[in-house]
């Protein structure tokens, strides 16, 4: 019997040493790495969102099966539109979406890819901006902080209005308090002879129902994720530029990064630079049909060709105000436009 539970108790230690054996040389699972990504957008339902930020985290997510996980901070819960680049800078934020013409004298090439009449829609300006970068390194110079994701530029801007009678000649914007987001179209309001307002996306509505301005100039697509379909008076169409946004990553968060995961971070996120203006101006275009055919009170008025080329001689000037500006700062300026039109030019 004494033999029997011997037998018995180390039999039963085997097992238990074996098992503590087994369970120190299973494999561990991996970590999951998390990248906090701030957006003035205010849900899913925006453009720049539904068609790049969530699928972007998607994408990434599969590709390291499942070992990064990206969440979305919404209306710039962690950071605002004037602090965006620091808080990128410093990790409050992992990674954001910007606006660097908010800031000309931090960023003052980045003005180019705005400039207005350059270019016909968001889908050029968006593949032009990378042979830009390649053929000029002083644009991504600038960014030596950050860790450029991807960039490109929206739908092309039109003048949005509370009031019900829209824009139809350049005479009838004199004087008028036009918005601008972050008042990067500061100058263009000025040219036009109006009087510049700065807003951001949180503050549209508002804006928009108390009728605190007359006219705005920006995009048509991201209307519906800022409910301004009810508010919206009147809408002119002139195509005057489009907003350069940029996806920023701090830097040290990214070099911190296992190599395999920032080789799929460098793989995936160009495309969707090139894809930007293309979703823009497609979502812009969902957008003017859906207000046609829903939202008939909203006046849509397209300026004819005689008064849209009055419009683009009265802006014409910010070409040269540009090239002063960043000849001061050392930058070629009549040659970097050059090379932009040019650019430009070849997806026309």
């Amino acid at each position: 019997m004494k033999k029997i539970k011997l037998a018995f108790f180390a039999g039963l230690a085997l097992v238990l040493v074996v098992s503590v054996l087994v369970a120190g040389c299973a494999p561990k699972e991996p970590e999951v790495i998390e990248l906090s990504f701030n957006t003035w957008a205010p849900n899913e339902n925006h453009p720049l969102v539904k068609n790049q930020f969530l699928p972007w985290g998607n994408e990434l997510a599969s590709r390291t099966a499942g070992r990064v996980k990206v969440t979305m901070y919404y209306s710039n819960a962690l950071a605002g539109d004037k602090v965006a680049y620091d808080a990128v800078k410093e990790g409050i934020c992992d990674i954001s979406s910007v606006v660097p013409s908010g800031f000309p004298e931090r960023f003052p090439l980045a003005k180019l890819f705005e400039l207005p009449v350059i270019y016909s829609s968001g889908v050029v300006s968006s593949k032009a901006i990378p042979d830009m970068w390649a053929q000029y390194p002083q644009f991504l110079e600038q960014y030596s902080d950050y860790k450029m994701l991807w960039a490109g530029t929206n739908d092309v801007a039109q003048v949005l209005s509370p009031l019900p009678e829209p824009v139809k000649t350049l005479e009838e914007l004199q004087g008028q308090v036009v918005a601008s987001y972050m008042g990067a179209k500061t100058a263009l309001v000025e040219a036009l002879g109006g009087s510049p307002e700065t807003t951001t996306g949180p503050e549209l509505y508002s804006m928009y129902e108390r009728k605190v301005i007359d006219r705005e100039i920006c995009n048509i697509a991201f209307i519906p994720s800022f409910n301004l379909h009810e508010v919206l008076g009147s809408i002119t169409l002139v195509g005057l530029g489009s907003d350069y946004l940029q996806i920023i990553m701090n830097v040290d968060k990214y070099n911190s990064l296992p190599s395999d995961v920032r080789k799929v971070i460098d793989e995936i996120s160009p495309p969707y630079g090139l894809a930007m203006g293309a979703m823009f101006e497609s979502s812009a275009a969902e957008v003017l049909a859906l207000l046609r055919a829903d939202y008939p009170e909203i006046t849509i008025y397209e300026l004819p060709a005689a008064e849209r080329a009055k419009w683009a001689e009265a802006v014409r000037p910010l070409w040269g105000e540009w090239i002063a500006s960043v000849d001061a700062l050392g930058y070629p300026g009549q040659e970097l436009l050059d090379a932009f039109i040019s650019a430009c030019n070849k997806y026309q």
